[in-house]
């Protein structure tokens, strides 16, 4: 699956990007088709907020390059 004009026009579904953040390690609290929910405590330090950064950077990436969406909702870069 690519992302498609659909998809641009209405954004990603929130699923997908919550699967690309189990498989890199962050768990979402709660999500559904159109929203994503992260519980931050005051124990979080600054090491656990740059990596969801980095990770949602690197997603959006994936998204502009559109990168190819697996089964498992990974992204796997295209060598085409």
């Amino acid at each position: 699956m690519h992302v498609t004009a659909n998809m641009k026009r209405f954004g990603v579904p929130a699923t997908i990007l919550a699967n690309f953040l189990r498989e890199n390690g962050v768990v979402p609290e709660k999500c559904d088709l159109n929203s994503i929910l992260f519980l931050l405590t005051p124990a979080e330090d600054m090491a656990k907020l740059q990596q969801l950064v980095a990770l949602l950077v690197r997603f959006e990436k994936l998204l502009e390059s559109d990168a190819a969406i697996s089964r498992s909702a990974a992204f796997h870069l295209q060598t085409a």
